[in-house]
């Protein structure tokens, strides 16, 4: 390969990888955009921003993207329990935790209990109230 060629391929490559550490971009550098910030985090996982989404797209009637965001943000989501971290008196050595020490996240219960008004309702959807009991069920644990 020619000089060039190999400069040419090692720039595109790192303009295509800027910002994916791990998969994931870095919000912050979106501070002053709040809706590009509000999007990168609801991407991210972000049970907060997803239901900011989803609300903002309910006020603007559009249901079905209200609908995608408010499922993220209701969702129950596994993660690791960091909770006892610290194994000794004066916290100052970590223990290693094992692999299956996993949490249940309920899940955002605004978006729970706005998925359960639309369904119940037939808001942007047909009424299903099988789904609306299970959006309550959530909201109510």
């Amino acid at each position: 390969m020619t000089y060039v060629f190999k400069i040419a391929l090692f720039l595109i490559s790192l303009a295509l990888l800027n910002g994916c550490a791990f998969g994931r971009t870095d919000c912050n550098s979106l501070t002053n955009d709040r809706a590009g910030y509000r999007l990168c985090n609801a991407n991210q996982g972000s049970e907060i921003s997803q239901y900011e989404l989803g609300v903002a797209a309910y006020d603007a009637k559009d249901y079905k993207t209200a609908l995608k965001w408010l499922k993220r943000a209701a969702n129950p989501r596994q993660e690791q329990n960091y909770s006892d971290l610290f194994s000794n008196d004066n916290n100052k050595y970590p223990k290693v935790i094992p692999e299956n020490n996993l949490r249940i996240r309920p899940g955002h219960s605004g978006a729970q209990s706005l998925l359960a008004r639309m369904y119940k309702n037939g808001i942007g959807v047909e009424v299903d109230l099988e789904r609306a009991q299970y959006y309550q069920q959530l909201y109510k644990k």
